[in-house]
């Protein structure tokens, strides 16, 4: 399989899928909520207009006649041309911002909700500085200098907070979808203990009479596990089928990472098989338990952090593929 991949760039990791999968972005956070439009850079006014117009209600009935309040629902640009900033009213005493960022033919979107007045000017700062991060990058590109991959974008600043998550259907295996997510930790850790979850799972299956459907599920591999340097704990599960569902795959890795390491952020990947659409358990898998398995390998083992990922960084692990 080696032989027929691609690497993705996310975050600051890189990653090996085959060719031909599709790659699809859910929530992104580079300390705002920030999301992509792709091909819609020429729509740029009707996409504000149409912000505008869902934040009049508000605007009109909660306008407490601030200075503030006077820039709220015309878009205002800063000292960069390639984007906008509208500042909204939620509901009595806070605001939003949207800043519109246009990259080649897509815009980003960055959002901020629930301001309190007092907050405004540093949420603009930190707007404007992660709009001035961004540049555009296509899918494949693997950049060799510090910042953060997202959707078909880079941001070359090291944020406070981050969250991204995708996901990757795999062309030769269509019900097979594999996701990860990471999010950078802040003062303290999520603890993981994969173990204590599935116990806690089956004793609530057992008073709910699903003593037989459980006696039937089948744990393929479990307990710690590293991968690149995310010191963690995998769970390969078989579960049965039954109640109109088929027996289907579901894996999950978990790491805690360390406080503010952007290399050792929380982690979770998953990978699940029989899946129609976005529903879980909707057809019979593809893969038998040793593909299924071996596959799952084969995808975290490429998983490594990529060079220059970040300043000053003189030790890199490298894939093991």
């Amino acid at each position: 399989m080696k032989s027929n991949a691609e690497k993705l760039c996310f975050t600051r990791f890189i990653i090996n899928f085959p060719i031909g999968s599709k790659i699809s972005f859910g929530r992104m956070t580079i300390n705002s909520k920030i999301y992509r439009l792709p091909g819609e850079a020429d729509n740029l006014e009707k996409i504000i207009d149409r912000e505008i117009k869902d934040n009049k209600d508000s605007a009109r009935i909660f306008n407490k006649g601030r200075e503030m309040d006077k820039i709220s629902g015309t878009p205002f640009s800063s000292s960069d041309p390639r984007f906008l900033h509208l500042l909204g009213i939620v509901g009595t005493y806070n605001y939003s911002i949207h800043t519109f960022v246009k990259l080649d033919q897509d815009i980003y979107i960055l959002e901020t909700p629930g301001l309190d007045k007092d907050f405004v000017k540093k949420a603009l700062e930190s707007d404007t500085q992660i709009a001035k991060s961004l540049t555009s990058q296509k899918q494949f590109d693997i950049p060799n200098v510090p910042g953060i991959c997202i959707d078909h974008a880079f941001s070359s600043i090291e944020p406070t907070f981050e969250n991204i998550e995708f996901g990757i259907r795999l062309k030769d295996f269509p019900d097979v979808h594999f996701s990860v997510q990471t999010i950078k930790n802040g003062d303290g850790v999520i603890p993981v203990n994969l173990a204590h979850e599935k116990s806690e799972s089956m004793k609530q299956g057992m008073t709910s009479g699903l003593e037989t459907w459980l006696s039937r599920l089948k744990t393929l591999r479990e307990g710690k596990r590293v991968v690149s340097d995310w010191h963690g704990e995998e769970m390969l599960l078989r579960v049965p089928g039954g109640f109109g569902k088929p027996s289907i795959h579901k894996f999950i890795f978990r790491a805690s990472g360390l406080p503010h390491d952007p290399l050792h952020p929380f982690v979770e990947l998953t990978m699940d098989s029989g899946v129609e659409g976005n529903q879980t358990a909707s057809r019979e898998p593809s893969l038998s338990d040793e593909e299924a398995v071996a596959l799952w390998d084969w995808l975290l083992n490429s998983i490594h952090v990529r060079p220059n990922a970040v300043a000053h960084r003189s030790e890199i692990p490298q894939p093991n593929e």
